[in-house]
């Protein structure tokens, strides 16, 4: 099976809640895709934790990967970000 997977993804960060119970979201704008974490690190740890663990699934079951999560328009998304807001551009392999 030839399947190409997505090597950089652009994922808005924002900040939530106030002293212990603040959390980081990572949105990614190309997939549904959103998880939290404690830090902005361990934010973008548990998106990537998410993208390999999404792979590793869809291969066991004979799927291609991203084929069945939702796509979202990127088109604007810089102009979407409200104040507070992070966007950046994720290289995979990098994090």
């Amino acid at each position: 099976m030839n399947i190409s997977i997505p090597e950089t993804f652009t994922v808005i960060f924002s900040e939530e809640g106030e002293g212990v119970r603040k959390l980081f979201l990572a949105k990614c704008i190309e997939y549904n895709l959103c998880v939290q974490g404690r830090t902005l690190e361990h934010a973008k740890s548990r998106f990537r934790d998410a993208i390999v663990s999404h792979v590793g699934i869809a291969l066991h079951c004979g799927k291609i990967p991203f084929e069945c999560i939702a796509r979202n328009s990127v088109t604007g998304a810089a102009e979407c970000l409200m104040e507070g807001q992070t966007i950046l551009t994720l290289d995979i392999k990098k994090l």
